[in-house]
């Protein structure tokens, strides 16, 4: 950790076991996940880069894929606060509040679990589906009328 100006940054490696959420979804961090901090001026910048392993949407065998974001958070004091200045049509600005002890491992949890909801695929996936059989045509029993 160091401080610089009136500021904060600090920075890591987190490793799954420290990701509950991601393990019950088994979503793997295959070297763990670099992570930087920056908070000064009631404005946190939370980033963070590495590879998730996680089921392919079509085969469900593991498919990894490279995730890295940014996020900037604007820290309030009380929920309430920060629920009224929460400007949804501002993508790259959240709220957070001190009252709620939100952990910054929770809010880079929070943003891998988004990023792994798009559920990718293998490039070359391919699975092999079992020959169904054919329904009877149900118009040939009126052919068979005439």
């Amino acid at each position: 950790m160091s401080r610089h100006g009136s500021g904060l940054q600090e920075e890591g490696h987190l490793l799954d076991d420290d990701f509950s959420r991601l393990q019950a979804e088994g979503i793997v961090l295959p070297e763990g996940l670099a992570w930087q901090l920056d908070f000064s001026d009631n404005q946190l910048l939370l980033a963070a880069q590495g590879r998730l392993e996680l089921p392919c949407a079509r085969c469900l065998q593991p498919v990894t894929v490279p995730v890295g974001f940014a996020r900037r958070y604007q820290v309030f004091d009380r929920s309430d606060q920060a629920d009224g200045s929460l400007d949804v049509s501002d993508d790259d600005l959240e709220t957070v509040s001190t009252e709620d002890r939100v952990s910054p491992v929770h809010l880079i949890e929070d943003e891998l679990l988004l990023l792994a909801a798009e559920r990718p695929t293998h490039g070359d996936c391919a699975i092999e589906l079992p020959e169904q059989p054919r329904p009877d045509n149900p118009f040939a029993i009126l052919a068979k009328l005439k």
